[in-house]
């Protein structure tokens, strides 16, 4: 199990570096991941992220 401090550091990075990799892994979810279209969002993207459980 993470520690807190870890657990924090983890949701400050990308959805594919080593510590949210290793936080999923240890709660045991998968992110469903979407994107907004561009004819949506105009210029800019944003990113969702779902847990399912």
């Amino acid at each position: 199990m993470l520690e807190w401090k870890e657990f924090i550091e983890a949701l400050s990075t990308s959805e594919t570096s080593d510590k949210f990799v290793v936080l999923m892994n240890s709660i045991g979810e998968k992110l469903v991941i979407s994107e907004d279209s561009k004819e949506y969002s105009g210029h800019e993207k944003f990113k969702y992220y779902k847990s399912l459980r």
